[in-house]
């Protein structure tokens, strides 16, 4: 391919492009060309990468701080720009200069969850020496998402403790009282009796910032009871340790009447521990999974692919539950949208997960029931919606305590129209 220039680039510009008609891999000008497949040989395409930081402190930034977002791209030659987005949304562009582009929203971001990426796109005709045989340019990258969440400042809390007896008996109840200010800082207390915990399960506070306990197996003695209390949002409202109270429980009772039977009551407890629940998929971005190449459909109106998901060998997707009380259980699909380097997008909508399969059924105590989630094909056949941003039910079991492993079939359907290229993406997994 050659042409004449531009207006910011005057120069004369040539490309060599070879197809490879054979059943093996090819290399021509140090460029391995798949079967049947094309590759750009004149001038050398190098890859760049770019990896996107923010002053965010471990994902949380304070509504009152500037959000800043800084790209690194390498080489830190590579001329060109960087677009900055939140989710799929542009927010901005810098210039990349010695591999650094930074970008401050004039706006500050709504308060809430956000993801930002940063695309790197090379300055047009970025070419060394044109018209040699030691000609390069650069491809465009995009960087892993970088999660922010933007939240009000903390506010600090206290918490008072009081006790309605500061010398029981021994075995008598004692109700403890945690008041926590500012009384609208929701939470959960936890009760000490130095450092053992009274309670197993943390007591949420009232809408007047009170949580109470009643404890009736203090030991003998002096018992120095304390509460820590910690908020449901840690970036509105901080934790506090309250005030430590001294609660002096009497030496239990010992039998009297001589040569005569004798009860002693003995305390006991148990604790039921609140459990986990987890979810694990076997792919990461170092081991990503890999659709067959989309193909064309018979009628030449669609492309598609699919295959079994996870791949056969690939250890499935495992629900684990020890939570007390064997409560249900449901696992949601979300997916983005599919990009290339350069900027191309195959929408969300035509992924879809049908057909699953609870894996070790019969050894998993529980029952599994599967929603299909069919992709929308693009060339108006139907009216799926596909997987989306929004999570959509695909799993769930009205008693889930043990280890679920399940899996499915992932297809995906794009426009005829859709430029050649490699596509990722990310489909998120959530159980509740």
């Amino acid at each position: 391919t050659r042409g004449a220039g531009n207006a910011t680039h005057g120069t004369y510009w040539s490309a060599d492009v070879a197809f490879n008609p054979t059943t093996a891999p090819i290399t021509v000008l140090g460029v391995t060309i798949p079967p049947s497949g094309w590759a750009q040989v004149f001038p050398v395409v190098n890859s760049s990468s770019v990896t996107l930081t923010s002053n965010a402190t471990s994902g949380n930034l304070p509504n009152t701080t500037p959000l800043t977002l800084t790209a690194n791209v390498t080489p830190t030659t590579a001329a060109g720009s960087v677009n900055f987005f939140d989710g799929t949304t542009l927010i901005g562009t810098s210039t990349a200069t010695n591999g650094v582009a930074t970008f401050t929203p004039a706006t500050e971001p709504a308060n809430g969850p956000h993801s930002y990426t940063a695309s790197f796109v090379p300055t047009l005709g970025d070419i060394a020496n044109p018209n040699t045989a030691s000609a390069t340019m650069i491809s465009g990258s995009t960087s892993s998402a970088v999660p922010v969440n933007v939240g009000a400042p903390v506010t600090p809390t206290t918490g008072v403790l009081s006790a309605d007896n500061l010398a029981p008996a021994y075995g008598a109840t004692v109700n403890l009282t945690d008041t926590v200010s500012p009384a609208a800082a929701a939470g959960s207390v936890v009760f000490y009796d130095g450092t053992t915990a009274l309670n197993a399960t943390p007591v949420a506070t009232s809408t007047a910032g009170v949580a109470t306990l009643a404890v009736s197996n203090l030991p003998a003695g002096t018992d120095n009871v304390t509460a820590v209390f910690t908020p449901t949002s840690t970036t509105t409202y901080s934790g506090n340790t309250s005030n430590s109270v001294a609660i002096v429980v009497a030496a239990p009772a010992a039998c009297s009447l001589t040569g005569s039977s004798c009860t002693d009551q003995q305390n006991i407890s148990v604790t039921v521990n609140p459990g986990t629940i987890t979810i694990t998929t076997p792919y990461t971005s170092a081991k990503p999974f890999t659709l067959p190449a989309l193909a064309l459909s018979t009628d030449g109106t669609y492309l598609s692919s699919s295959a079994a998901f996870p791949a056969s060998g690939d250890a499935p997707i495992t629900v684990t539950s020890t939570l007390a009380g064997d409560p249900s259980w449901t696992v949601s699909v979300a997916a983005s949208n599919l990009t290339d380097p350069a900027g191309a997008t195959i929408a969300s909508s035509g992924l879809g997960l049908t057909g699953g399969t609870l894996v070790n059924n019969g050894k998993f105590p529980g029952t599994v029931k599967f929603t299909d989630i069919p992709g929308h094909n693009p060339n108006g056949s139907d009216t799926n919606t596909g997987l989306g941003t929004a999570p959509q039910t695909w799993a769930s079991s009205p008693a889930g305590d043990g280890t679920a492993t399940m899996t499915g079939t992932l297809g995906l359907f794009a426009p005829t129209s859709t430029p050649a290229g490699t596509y990722s993406g990310t489909i998120t997994f959530s159980v509740i």
